[in-house]
């Protein structure tokens, strides 16, 4: 899609918040906390876990049942 046509903030999230290299979205990545809300099984956090090895994943879910099996 062409700088035009996005949004400021999709243009900050896509290329400028970690200052458009990859070296510092990688150095970034082991300040990272993902809160997974309703996470029910965990799907979305597991997969943000084995994606990122180094950050943190927060496991949130109503259903204490679900998250002792998670």
């Amino acid at each position: 899609m062409a700088d035009a046509l996005q949004d400021i903030w999709s243009r900050w999230l896509l290329n400028r918040r970690f200052g458009g290299t990859p070296e510092l979205m990688k150095r970034m990545v082991d300040f990272l906390t993902v809160l997974d809300v309703g996470c029910g099984d965990g799907l979305i956090a597991f997969g943000a876990l084995e994606k990122f090895k180094t950050c943190r994943v927060i496991f949130s879910d109503i259903s204490e049942d679900l998250l002792k099996d998670s």
